[in-house]
């Protein structure tokens, strides 16, 4: 008899421990899906790089710097594509995944702002 408590003492604890998590689950807000999610994501940064590349070579092909120019967006992009996963990595490990969150918004917005701003400085050859 005393073989059997302790067989099902295990089970009892995993049994509660099972029913305490799925109560968890099932009372936290429902996220998105990953479609949902990613595929804008990605699609957004698909065109995003499409549009840099085709502003980058319209910039630099007529100062013959098109060769230098897509070198140095291509270092860019992998430093950032490498880059950017371990900083996130470290900053959801430190703070956590909301204000990771919230670092990654923000940095989007200062990004949105440096645009603005070397937009209505202009192109520097007339506006032409």
């Amino acid at each position: 008899m005393a073989g059997t408590m302790n067989t099902l003492a295990p089970a009892a604890r995993t049994r509660s421990t099972t029913a305490r998590t799925t109560s968890s689950i099932r009372s936290m807000p429902r996220l998105p899906t990953a479609r949902q999610t990613c595929a804008p994501a990605g699609t957004l940064a698909i065109t995003g790089r499409g549009l840099t590349r085709g502003a980058v070579a319209a910039v630099l092909q007529p100062a013959g710097l098109l060769r230098e120019g897509n070198a140095m967006m291509n270092v860019g992009f992998a430093v950032a594509s490498v880059g950017g996963a371990a900083l996130a990595g470290l900053l959801i490990a430190a703070v956590g995944v909301a204000t990771a969150l919230f670092v990654d918004a923000a940095s989007f917005l200062v990004i949105a702002a440096l645009l603005a701003a070397l937009a209505s400085q202009g192109t520097g050859d007339g506006g032409q």
